[in-house]
């Protein structure tokens, strides 16, 4: 076997013996490479593939530390699955590779990490949607893009905002996302809704309701980016 490999497997066995503890910082590169008889090369390599694995993560100067790994103990077979909001089971979010790329942006940003930023959003951010939505043949310019601190915000100021168009229904998917449903009912706002089957949507039907019934803009829960690439082309149609 590799000598790499062995590594890999001694720390593996020692996180799992509890020897080393979750956030502790794990032993020194030089301390390894004297206790296996190898190169610093070999046990960077090692350290390097744990940490593509998301279970330990670096720190520039200081070393490496292992991942916290909090496991859900919801009883599957008691608990009452909710469904009205559409949540995921907690249990499916990659939560160690949202924590490794939160410790990453934390080592790596931590100079302007808790400024603020331009109101717009993040720029490099903004270049990467624009692309993207070039990919949907979605054509803007990036003075048309503006990056919200969620959607829930997005549909607020959207909700509340007038629109060129001058009409005042939104049209939400059925289901759709909890939050947009609260925020619609606090702005007061006339709602209409498009049910989702297990094809997807109707897209006759969502023309029709374009069409008739006084649409200002329209939330969809899944498929955001087709959707609207779809409504831009139906736009340049008419």
């Amino acid at each position: 076997m590799q000598k790499y490999k062995v590594i890999v497997e001694y720390i593996t066995s020692e996180i799992k013996n509890g020897n080393i503890k979750p956030g502790k910082r794990l032993p020194t590169i030089r301390s390894l490479s004297e206790l296996f008889n190898c190169s610093k090369g070999t046990v960077i390599r090692a350290y390097s593939e744990l940490e593509n694995n998301h279970i330990i993560y670096s720190k520039p100067k200081s070393g490496y530390y292992l991942l916290e790994s909090k496991k859900n103990t919801v009883d599957r077979q008691n608990s009452i699955i909710d469904f009205s909001a559409g949540f995921p089971d907690v249990n499916t979010l990659p939560y160690r590779d949202f924590q490794h790329c939160l410790n990453k942006a934390i080592d790596i940003y931590k100079e302007s990490l808790f400024s603020y930023c331009h109101p717009k959003g993040l720029n490099s951010l903004i270049d990467v949607v624009q692309k993207h939505l070039e990919d949907y043949q979605v054509i803007t310019n990036k003075n048309n893009l503006f990056i919200t601190t969620g959607s829930q915000q997005a549909i607020d100021i959207l909700a509340r905002m007038p629109f060129p168009n001058g009409k005042k229904n939104v049209l939400v998917e059925q289901p759709t996302y909890y939050g947009a449903i609260k925020s619609l009912e606090l702005n007061n706002i006339p709602t209409i809704g498009i049910y989702r089957g297990l094809n997807g949507l109707d897209f006759d039907e969502l023309e029709r309701l374009f069409k008739y019934n006084n649409i200002k803009f329209f939330i969809p829960y899944l498929d955001f980016i087709i959707l609207l690439a779809y409504l831009f082309q139906t736009e340049k149609r008419r």
